[in-house]
């Protein structure tokens, strides 16, 4: 996590994702006469009220068609519907795509090329290996589109002329850790709400907690006082040997329900990447802070301090039979079937702080991120319309996700709302994660190996890795270098 800004400066704002650029765009931009960049830029910040930014220009894209390549409706959902079906979200993507096309005399067309996310790095290399303008824009597994950058895959969207970065569309904090030596090949945008369904939040019992006679965390969480120790030590009174065989096991109530892929949770504490003031990203990280993260969540979950794991993946049942004070999955979860009709009355919170004197709370995000092929034809048409589709998907989509679905629809208390609206503002991917293979890979998913692996020793695992994490850092510094 190379670059932050504190939360308070994007409060309300953020709701919450290779060569060089294609340059002269051959035989794809607008013509001179029909160019819909500016001659003489105005300097004046642009608006950014109403469905579509008021700064584009009104223009007609004459019929214009924008291929986007994703994986299944499953992911797609998230971007296009093709009619209204009176669900809330669905509706809002519906109106929010059809808002642009039908202003702009343009048209979008899903392509789809597998089953799942991983399969992007496949389909994108082979028809950027061809040279096809098969696709204008794509999205696919958050590791595997990041690797392509280092393959000279994508166009660098910071060198396109509709992009403005500083509009809440684009997640502050995310397309920063993008953003290496004032390049950017993959971006997170409100062209989509994957990247807020699928944060990583705390979900609580509130009936456990005052049953034990403990504060509920919301008040910790406002003052800054929401912390890994005092998460882990409110856990540790939350185990009770239901059945009795003094076995630990699904049939006990936790204080902590985890899984073993909480990487997500390293995002939150360490930084393992630094970009200089010349744009070079260097290996740096508080091992210490590291070391001590896991061996407490080690301890918790592996060492019958009051949490547990629950698999590879997470155990909604166990948390919805009442199994569980303290729940880590994404926010997503929260508009499931499971959810709505439980009797479980729960609230949110977004992951704790290392210590007080961390600055913020930090919400570790996976995305689908997106990226445009250096194959593409229509760069400055492509631009225009990821302009136009995120401020849509910003004042509309995210309006309906955020404050009608998850705040007023499927959240329980006032509570809750406010601690959504922390999780909301402090959205981030980290590039340690990007720059790691899926699996157990690589420092940015060391946690998920230590948890893998209760016994593995931690300062070893991380002397082993360290010399080929430096080899990936050289990689990342040659792709993006001058």
């Amino acid at each position: 996590m190379k670059k932050r800004i504190p939360a308070l400066i994007l409060a309300m704002l953020m709701l919450a994702g290779m060569v060089v650029s294609c340059g002269d765009n051959p035989g794809g931009g607008l013509s001179e006469k029909d160019s819909l960049t500016d001659s003489d830029p105005d300097t004046t910040p642009p608006e950014t009220t109403g469905p579509i930014a008021s700064y584009l220009p009104d223009t007609d894209l004459e019929g214009f068609t924008l291929r986007f390549a994703t994986y299944t409706n499953d992911n797609g959902k998230f971007v296009y519907s093709e009619e209204a079906n009176g669900e809330v979200v669905n509706d809002a993507v519906y109106n929010s795509t059809r808002l642009v096309t039908e202003k702009y005399n343009a048209d979008i067309e899903l392509m789809f090329y597998g089953a799942d996310s991983g399969k992007a790095k496949d389909f994108i290399r082979r028809s950027v290996q061809a040279g096809d303008d098969e696709f204008d824009i794509v999205n696919g597994h958050d590791g595997n589109m990041f690797s392509l950058t280092l393959e000279n895959a994508f166009v660098d969207i910071r060198s396109l002329p509709y992009q403005d970065f500083s509009q809440p569309w684009w997640p502050k904090y995310s397309n920063d850790e993008y953003e290496i030596n004032g390049k950017q090949y993959i971006f997170s945008s409100f062209l989509s709400y994957q990247s807020l369904a699928m944060s990583k939040v705390i979900v609580m019992n509130k009936s456990i907690i005052e049953d034990l006679g403990l504060e509920l965390p919301y008040d910790a969480v406002r003052d800054g006082k929401w912390t890994l120790d005092m998460m882990i030590s409110m856990s540790k009174q939350g185990y009770r040997d239901l059945n009795g065989d003094n076995v630990q096991d699904e049939n006990d109530q936790y204080g902590f329900l985890g899984y073993q892929k909480l990487y997500g949770f390293q995002a939150s504490f360490v930084n393992c990447y630094t970009e200089d003031s010349n744009g070079v990203v260097s290996l740096s990280y508080d091992r210490e802070k590291m070391v001590d993260v896991v061996e407490k969540m080690n301890k918790l979950l592996n060492g019958g301090d009051g949490g547990y794991i629950v698999g590879t993946e997470p155990n909604r049942e166990m948390f919805i039979n009442g199994k569980g004070m303290f729940y880590y999955d994404e926010m997503n979860v929260l508009t499931t079937e499971l959810m709505r009709s439980s009797d479980i009355d729960y609230g949110v919170l977004p992951l704790p702080k290392y210590d007080e004197d961390q600055e913020n709370y930090i919400t570790p995000a996976f995305d689908a991120q997106f990226g445009i092929p250096v194959t593409a034809m229509n760069t400055d048409k492509i631009s225009f319309m990821i302009e136009a589709l995120g401020s849509a998907g910003y004042n509309t989509v995210i309006d309906a996700y955020f404050e009608t679905a998850l705040s007023t629809k499927y959240s329980r208390d006032d509570d809750t709302i406010e601690m959504l609206h922390i999780i909301r503002d402090t959205l981030l991917v980290d590039l340690a994660y990007l720059n790691s293979d899926p699996g157990v890979s690589g420092l940015g998913r060391a946690f998920m190996y230590f948890f893998s692996n209760p016994n593995a020793g931690i300062i070893s695992y991380l002397d082993s890795i360290e010399k080929a994490e430096l080899v990936k850092v050289d990689k990342v510094n040659k792709a993006y270098g001058d």
